[in-house]
């Protein structure tokens, strides 16, 4: 072999050497803190692990690592942390991730539970479920705006955690994202979030009030399970759909507002909401599920909306301090027991026909028999109805335990009984009436051409006169006023 054609072959091999393989290889940079892989094409670097010479406590991630082969330096952008890279390391403090890595692998710092400080760069678009979960001192988290999700179970077991920023295109919230976090407050979700998955925030106790905004449409099941420390609930007008037990266990609920496009109140929804006083179901609702409001004994008003077509056994079970109710004429079915150990309920009005009673169709007692009871365990009430609706026995017959009184009374009449109708010493009077336990608004216009209609007053009727008066005080201060009274 002739000189010149060696000289050619050494420097051939040279360039094998020292070129980036394209097929995946693992290095050690020269710092000997991080191990990584690489693909070679780009030259960019996966970590996935530690190296010996890596101190432990405050780390701050290189945005290239530095490798030498044959002698020369080759440097790998990091572009991703792997998966389960730096899972358990228990002296880890502090990290700060540069804005070279785009990817944060599965489990990648799980279980770092001295983890106080934590920087993700903002070009990160993905965060690998468990990432963060059980760094149980990490008091603070921001999400980069490039990410559009929290990965399942991401942040799960971060007991400490009292602020996270979600980025603004986070879209869904995983399942188990933020479970235990019982450090958190408050929680502010981003305006793009349209889902939030099961048990997504089980057992963050600690959450005083949440807002879901009206881009959410759909809550998933058990997704606030056992949040025992919210006070204050509103669903936004977005949401179509709440899974099963979304609110269970939030006892210290006493005030929700459900969205006006929710189409069902799925099985043990708000299960155990002991401090749920009041609440109203929109329109849009036709079916409330099994043991929906199971316990909830500090209800005493409940409004149900004309959409609604289904009430589910024992739906209202054990709500002990509910004295009334209305049944909308849209009703044509209850499952029995709906009102089951319901003690203090004795008026239950119904503006429809008799609906049809789903009977044996609670688990707890099926026997074999037809038992069409629907007050069960409850105080002797009446079932008041209208006079010309269709189904109902006549007086006195009980209906799903009850017996019936039909009102004669086919709609809401003003000055038709006690108190009259004219001018009092304190303002404008008069009195109305219907069936008992129907809620009656009375509301007031200045001008019948304009269509505009006020609310003034509200009132439930109770039984047995199913009657009340309203006195307008402001009528001494407007010329003319027209009344008109309907039912809620």
């Amino acid at each position: 072999m002739n000189t010149k054609n060696l000289a050619v072959l050494i420097a051939t091999v040279a360039a094998v050497a020292f070129t980036p393989s394209a097929k995946a290889q693992t290095f050690t940079d020269i710092t000997q803190q991080y191990v990584f892989t690489t693909n070679g094409t780009p030259a960019v670097a996966t970590i996935t692990g530690s190296g010996p010479a890596l101190a432990w406590g405050n780390v701050s991630i290189p945005s290239s690592l530095i490798v030498t082969n044959g002698g020369t330096p080759h440097a790998y952008d990091v572009a991703a942390i792997g998966d389960s890279a730096f899972s358990g390391y228990s002296t880890l403090t502090g990290l700060v991730i540069p804005g070279s890595v785009t990817n944060i692998g599965v489990d990648s710092f799980y279980n770092c539970y001295a983890l106080t400080n934590l920087t993700i760069g903002t070009n990160v678009v993905n965060i690998g479920g468990g990432a963060f979960a059980g760094c149980s001192v990490l008091p603070n988290v921001t999400v980069p705006n490039k990410v559009p999700a929290i990965a399942s179970a991401v942040f799960a077991g971060c007991n400490h955690l009292t602020n996270i920023v979600m980025g603004t295109n986070v879209a869904y919230i995983g399942t188990n994202a933020f479970e235990n976090c019982y450090g958190l407050t408050g929680v502010t979700i981003p305006a793009k979030t349209t889902s939030i998955a099961p048990h997504a925030f089980d057992g963050c106790y600690g959450l005083l009030s949440m807002t879901l905004p009206d881009c959410v449409t759909n809550i998933g099941e058990s997704a606030f399970y056992d949040c025992s420390g919210l006070t204050n609930l509103v669903i936004g007008n977005g949401v179509t759909s709440i899974g099963n037990y979304a609110f269970e266990f939030c006892s210290g609920l006493t005030s929700v507002t459900i969205g006006t496009n929710v189409t069902g109140i799925g099985l043990d929804v708000f299960y155990y909401c002991p401090s749920l006083t009041s609440v109203r179901i929109p329109n849009s609702v036709t079916n409330i599920g099994y043991d929906a409001f199971y316990y909830c004994v500090g209800l005493t008003n409940v409004v149900l909306g004309n959409g609604l077509t289904s009430i589910s056994p024992q739906a209202f079970f054990d709500c002990t301090n509910l004295t009334s109710i209305a049944i909308p004429s849209s009703v044509t079915n209850i499952g029995n027991y709906a009102f089951l150990s319901c003690s203090h309920l004795t008026t239950v009005c119904f503006l429809g026909a008799a609906p049809s009673v789903l009977e044996n169709s609670s688990p707890l007692f099926v026997d074999g028999t037809n038992d069409s009871s629907i007050f069960l365990g409850d105080l002797h009430g009446t079932n008041y109805v209208l006079n010309t609706a269709a189904g109902w026995p006549t007086n006195g017959v009980k209906w799903g335990g009850w017996p019936v009184r039909r009102w004669p009374q086919d709609h809401p009449q003003l000055g038709s009984s006690g108190g009259g109708l004219g001018m009092a010493t304190n303002g404008f009077h008069f009195s109305f009436s219907w069936l008992p336990g129907a809620t009656l608004v009375v509301e007031a216009s200045t001008n019948l051409l304009s269509g505009v209609w006020s609310p003034v007053y509200t009132n439930t009727l109770t039984a047995p006169v199913g009657s009340a008066s309203y006195t307008d005080p402001n009528e001494t201060n407007i010329p003319c006023r027209f009344y008109r009274v309907r039912s809620q």
